[in-house]
């Protein structure tokens, strides 16, 4: 099948080579909301995976013969194929740890053994400011993200690793041990926020906000949130027959300062007139 060959060999070269410019050129433009990079990247990756899927059908009709004896007569005379994501995308937010070290970033996801070379394209190289505010090397987090694996990566310093990982942005970071890390399910809220002094949370979803604080009332329950989304920033808002509550995320960065979590947004909420401040966190 040498002609089918040629043309895997091609379509992958185009997807690996576009796809890292797309999302560079998609994370440029001028939308600031939190939910801006969804509408982007999707459009991009469809036509990318579109082509991929052409690719791996075309590719998967027949195994090559010697490789089909080696996995039946001694499997461990193959090399373990590479983890190959079922239909994987940028858009969906990546948990896992995260070595940092001078000279190179690396990342391995929650469940895997895997370890992939980072090519950090996030805003202001996100990784050396994590490794910069730290002031330790090696350093290791905790790390929820936006990105993508690419297998095969023109990429010199990639080698001895399972590919690229392109980083488009760190969401979250945290020092495991201290933090709740991979061993946590995966979360089912929309948007979380907290602040210290006074302490106090909110969860967001979909169908209800949830207010939490120390004294009376501890829990505040609330209906479907209203969604407006202005210049960067997200406001989330709902009421009861007692109470109002209003969140706004803005797209800045912000430090816990106590925990020394790193969050890539800021949240300001007002509960009734009380005025509260802190850092958030996006769930999915």
């Amino acid at each position: 099948m040498p002609r089918v060959a040629s043309i895997a060999a091609l379509a992958r070269a185009f997807v690996n080579r576009t796809v890292p410019s797309l999302i560079a050129a998609t994370r440029r433009s001028d939308a600031t909301d939190v939910s801006w990079r969804w509408r982007g990247v999707a459009r991009w990756q469809c036509y990318a995976g579109v082509l991929a899927l052409g690719v791996l059908c075309a590719c998967g009709r027949e195994t090559p013969p010697d490789r089909e004896i080696a996995r039946e007569s001694d499997p461990g005379t193959v090399a373990e194929s590479a983890e190959q994501p079922a239909a994987e995308s940028s858009l969906a937010i990546k948990r896992g740890i995260m070595t940092l070290t001078e000279d190179r970033a690396t990342f391995t996801l929650c469940g895997s053994q895997s370890e992939w070379w980072v090519l950090d394209q996030s805003p202001a190289m996100s990784t050396q400011t994590l490794l910069e505010e730290a002031q330790v090397a090696p350093l290791e987090l905790y790390v929820e993200v936006y990105g993508e694996r690419a297998f095969e990566v023109d990429e010199p310093r990639a080698r001895g690793y399972e590919g690229v990982f392109v980083l488009e942005e760190v969401l979250y970071a945290g020092v495991p041990g201290e933090v709740r890390g991979c061993d946590a399910p995966e979360p089912t809220y929309v948007v979380t926020a907290r602040g210290n002094e006074p302490f106090w949370s909110v969860e967001v979803h979909e169908e209800r906000m949830i207010w939490r604080q120390p004294e009376a009332p501890t829990e505040i329950a609330f209906g479907s949130p209203q969604t407006l989304h202005a210049e960067g920033a997200v406001r989330y808002s709902a009421k009861t027959a007692e109470h109002q509550l209003e969140l706004m995320v803005h797209a800045q960065p912000c430090r816990d300062g106590m925990s020394g979590e790193f969050f890539a947004y800021t949240a300001q909420a007002r509960l009734n007139e009380k005025e509260f401040s802190g850092c958030a966190r996006v769930g999915r």
